[in-house]
């Protein structure tokens, strides 16, 4: 059979957010994610955060980091694995600073990723969320979490 004969099939969004973890995540591209736990608030005021997957090398500092975690500061190895998810954001829109009321315009880091002052400014709950998304899509987390038995 030739290949022009096959049907060419992509995922729905529906079906990828179900898959997310199961399956390979290609690290330039990034999806939209807004977390599940926002308030009941206008769609237009939610937060959405453009997310990527950790890249090989990343995911090789990343386990780096927790090897040396017995012989270092264990704050300094959770800075630099925080510093590893912040360069993962790549963008957002709709969030804004609460003192201000404005909108947080999103900029880069010369690094790559979110800038750091910007970064620091997030609640730590939302820090935690946007962590274990990125876990997800990276294939880090244990398959029994994902909701599989």
């Amino acid at each position: 059979m030739s290949n022009s004969n096959k049907t060419v099939r992509k995922l729905d969004e529906e079906t990828r957010k179900k898959l997310l973890g199961y399956a390979p995540f290609s690290t330039s591209v990034s999806i939209t994610y807004t977390p599940s736990q926002w308030p009941d608030v206008p769609e237009m005021f939610r937060p959405k955060f453009y997310l990527r997957s950790f890249t090989q090398a990343e995911l090789t500092q990343l386990k780096a980091n927790y090897r040396a975690l017995t012989d270092a500061n264990g704050s300094e190895i959770g800075e630099q694995n925080m510093d590893l998810v912040r360069q993962c954001v790549t963008g957002w829109k709709d969030l804004y600073d609460l003192g201000t009321c404005d909108e947080l315009v999103y900029t880069v880091d010369a690094t790559g990723g979110c800038d750091k002052d910007q970064w620091k400014s997030l609640p730590v709950w939302l820090v935690r969320e946007i962590m274990d998304e990125v876990r997800k899509m990276s294939g880090l987390v244990p398959v029994e979490d994902l909701g599989l038995k």
